[in-house]
């Protein structure tokens, strides 16, 4: 029992130093690059009514990372997704993600993973004066630690486009 648990900790520790140094090493080539990240609010993956903060990387036209950290009283979430873009129009766009993370909880902690697929809106269509923010809106199968259980969830996010 002592070495599964060590083994945890271990696995959630290395998952999360990879993770952090790609999206810092993302974040420092992207402030570079005009227009290419975002940051803004994407509610959470696991816990209803909670949120964090989130950035995306705009790696190609098609392709992008999210990085999404969520510090509250009772929860932490850290977790990074990949979305693709299968359908864009000048506006908006329609996307699959694939996702992965650590959670820690009052209860329990462990490893987050998960699927699915979202639509993507930005908002100066509405109005040239807004600003460049979009609006996403996605739903997905999320699976707990050893895959044995498993949830659907719809989730929102707000982002700000640095141009």
């Amino acid at each position: 029992m002592l070495k599964k648990c060590l083994l945890k900790k271990e696995m959630i520790i290395t998952l999360t130093l990879i993770f952090s140094l790609f999206i810092m090493g993302n974040l420092a080539q992207a402030q570079t690059q005009r227009g290419n990240y975002r940051i803004g609010i994407q509610s959470s993956n696991l816990f209803r009514g909670t949120a964090g903060a989130s950035v995306i990387y705009d790696m190609d036209v098609d392709t992008s990372i999210q990085g999404i950290i969520s510090l509250g009283s009772r929860s932490q979430i850290f977790e990074g997704r990949v979305l693709y873009r299968f359908y864009q129009k000048m506006n908006w766009n329609s996307y699959g993600f694939g996702s992965a993370g650590i959670y820690n909880t009052s209860d329990s902690n462990g490893f987050i993973g998960g699927a699915g697929i979202g639509i993507e809106y930005d908002i100066k269509a509405l109005d040239r004066t807004f600003p460049p923010v979009s609006v996403n809106a996605d739903i997905g199968l999320i699976f707990l630690d050893d895959l044995s259980s498993y949830n659907n969830k719809i989730r929102i996010g707000f982002h700000y486009r640095f141009r």
